[in-house]
């Protein structure tokens, strides 16, 4: 799923989408982030860092969603919540 340069706000649907993934790439990174490119790179290559520090054997390209959500206080299940209730209501998700 690829994110628009213009677009501002990511709409709860689309976050839930992502937390569906046990592994997280630089689009997901941004797409929960709400980021650039550069930035989620360097979100990635720090969770990167951090797990190798600790032991463990990595794949380059993906991080484990616990991490991202642990390290940017992500409440899954409020976003879960939220992409329901934006169900509901009718919205698409998409602007």
């Amino acid at each position: 799923m690829s994110v628009p340069l213009k677009q501002k706000h990511i709409s709860p649907t689309q976050k839930a989408s992502v937390l569906m993934k046990m592994w997280l790439d630089n689009q997901d990174i941004m797409i929960l982030r709400e980021c650039n490119y550069s930035e989620a790179i360097k979100h990635k290559k720090e969770i990167h860092k951090q797990m190798l520090a600790e032991g463990y054997k990595i794949n380059s390209k993906t991080v484990p969603k616990s991490r991202v959500l642990a390290r940017f206080g992500i409440n899954e299940d409020y976003i879960f919540r939220l992409a329901e209730k934006e169900q509901r209501l009718g919205f698409t998700g998409k602007q």
